[in-house]
């Protein structure tokens, strides 16, 4: 059956039944319901041939593309999910760094401190080292000069009680004697 001789018997069919004014819409007949089906067969072939494959061919394109994307979304949270984890181990390795220098920190602190109070407590013992020495010193001085007081003090009354012993001719006669003895002895 040539498609132009369907289309030339379906037109003249359409007049025909114009004419017969026995036209009603929900009359099926025989011929029209073999020309529906013969125009639908038709329509259908050619949206097959025209439309159908590259409906299919789209929509295979767009599942494609739409797998593509899910397996590409997969990958980004797979690539996120090991970001995540390599990021909590840099912080957890930073958290262990800044504890660590945080307690090299303190023991330095604490060292400086003992070395300070050490030190402090040597200068203080070097401090009282040399006050006991000044000290120990002007107690030698305070001594010395007291002797010579002394003894100064002691010559000085010695010559005031000689002079007064030697104004007595008396006494200066017995004193003479005296050492004269004392020296013989």
């Amino acid at each position: 059956m040539n498609p132009s001789n369907v289309i030339s018997t379906a037109a003249a069919a359409v007049p025909a039944a114009e004419s017969a004014n026995t036209y009603d819409i929900m009359h099926v007949s025989g011929p029209m319901m073999v020309w529906t089906w013969v125009t639908f067969l038709l329509v259908a072939v050619v949206l097959y041939k025209v439309a159908w494959k590259p409906i299919l061919s789209a929509l295979e394109q767009r599942e494609r593309r739409i797998r593509r994307s899910l397996e590409d979304a997969e990958k980004a949270r797979l690539a996120a999910a090991d970001a995540d984890a390599r990021r909590d181990a840099i912080v957890g390795e930073a958290r262990a760094s800044a504890q660590s220098l945080i307690e090299e920190g303190r023991a330095e602190a604490v060292a400086n401190a003992q070395r300070a109070e050490h030190k402090s407590r040597a200068e203080v013992r070097l401090v009282m080292a040399n006050a006991q020495r000044d000290i120990t010193q002007a107690q030698e001085q305070a001594r010395r000069q007291l002797t010579a007081d002394t003894a100064a003090l002691a010559v000085e009354l010695a010559a005031k009680v000689v002079r007064e012993q030697m104004r007595d001719p008396a006494r200066q006669k017995a004193l003479t004697e005296q050492l004269i003895r004392e020296l013989h002895t």
